[in-house]
């Protein structure tokens, strides 16, 4: 239980961070909001992320692990879709927040 409020505590803090540094990443709404949206970001990425992962596990391979950066991508294109809250209007703020994604959940899996 502890873990997951802390995966929810470094998302939320990934988020905005990248609202901050990433030109085409846009969070709108209070505080809290924000804190639900990286519980709901936390959700879609310990849930559906190890079975897109899974499913495409022969092509992550063949591409070298590129493919786990569109994994992330698409992540964010989710947590895009469905919340009002969070906007990505770029490519390139995309791949720089798909990259960051991948770097704090390398961090969060060595983390015991």
């Amino acid at each position: 239980m502890i873990r997951l409020l802390g995966t929810v505590l470094i998302h939320f803090l990934l988020l905005l961070v990248l609202m901050r540094w990433l030109s085409g990443f846009f969070l709108t709404g209070r505080l809290w909001e924000i804190g639900l949206l990286a519980v709901l970001f936390t959700f879609i990425n310990r849930g559906l992320r190890p079975i897109m992962t899974m499913l495409l596990t022969p092509f992550y391979y063949l591409t070298f692990g590129i493919l786990g950066v569109a994994i992330n991508g698409g992540v964010f294109l989710i947590l895009d879709f469905y919340s009002k809250n969070i906007t990505i209007s770029s490519y390139q703020s995309l791949l720089y927040a798909a990259l960051a994604l991948g770097a704090t959940n390398l961090v969060l899996e060595i983390l015991p």
